[in-house]
C-alpha cells in the first residue's frame, strides 16, 4: 500500500513532462529546438540557484530512500516551475505553443 503515493507521484510527473512544440511566426520551425534548449537551460540555473536558496541544500539519496515520495514531489515541483520558466521564456522570444 504504500506504494501507491510513489507511483501516483510518478504518473503526474510523467503526464507534465510531456514535449510541446512551438511556432514562432518569422523563424524557421527547425529552430524552435535550439531556442528551447537555451530557455531551458536558463530555466534549470535559476530553479537550481531557487532551490538551494530556499532548501540549503539538495534531496540527498539518503533522505530520497527514506522518503522517497517527499523526493519525488520536490522532483515534480521542480519540473513544475522549470516548464513554466521555459514557457514564460519562448513566449518572450515570440514564439506561440504549436497546436496539433
Amino acid at each position: 500500500m504504500a506504494k501507491a503515493p510513489a507511483i501516483l507521484a510518478l504518473a503526474l510527473l510523467a503526464a507534465c513532462s510531456v514535449p510541446q512544440r512551438w511556432e514562432h511566426r518569422t523563424l524557421a520551425p527547425e529552430r524552435w529546438k535550439s531556442d528551447e534548449a537555451a530557455c531551458r537551460a536558463e530555466a534549470t540555473r535559476e530553479v537550481d540557484r531557487d532551490s538551494a536558496r530556499e532548501q540549503g541544500y539538495a534531496v540527498t539519496a539518503r533522505e530520497s530512500r527514506v522518503n522517497p515520495v517527499r523526493a519525488q514531489m520536490a522532483a515534480f515541483e521542480t519540473t513544475k516551475k522549470t516548464q513554466a520558466l521555459v514557457e514564460r521564456c519562448m513566449k518572450a522570444n515570440g514564439y506561440d505553443q504549436a497546436r496539433e
